[in-house]
């Protein structure tokens, strides 16, 4: 026959046994979250970095582009002007 004590602790070592493990569990996954947040701020961190990075470069891009069509237009007023200038001469001979 089982004795009380023998009773009591076959339950009550299974209850305890499982309720370390749920403790256990319970901080491993807080662990694993404050990792997850851990990394998501890094990601949102440099993703901020990056979109930075890529406004700087698309703002540079878009003044050479610009600077290089003012120099394109200035060249072709010019020949605009000096093809003018010979059609008006040649009109006059």
């Amino acid at each position: 026959m089982v004795t009380p004590a023998q009773l009591y602790t076959s339950i009550a070592l299974p209850s305890i046994l499982v309720l370390v493990a749920m403790i256990v569990n319970n901080q491993r996954l807080q662990d694993l979250n404050q990792r997850l947040t851990d990394l998501n701020s890094q990601f949102s961190s440099r993703l901020s970095d990056l979109r930075g990075e890529m406004i700087g470069r698309i703002d540079g891009l878009r003044d050479a582009l610009r600077a290089e069509m003012a120099k394109n237009q200035s060249e072709l007023l010019a020949r605009i002007a000096e093809l003018e200038n010979r059609v008006t001469r040649l009109e006059a001979h």
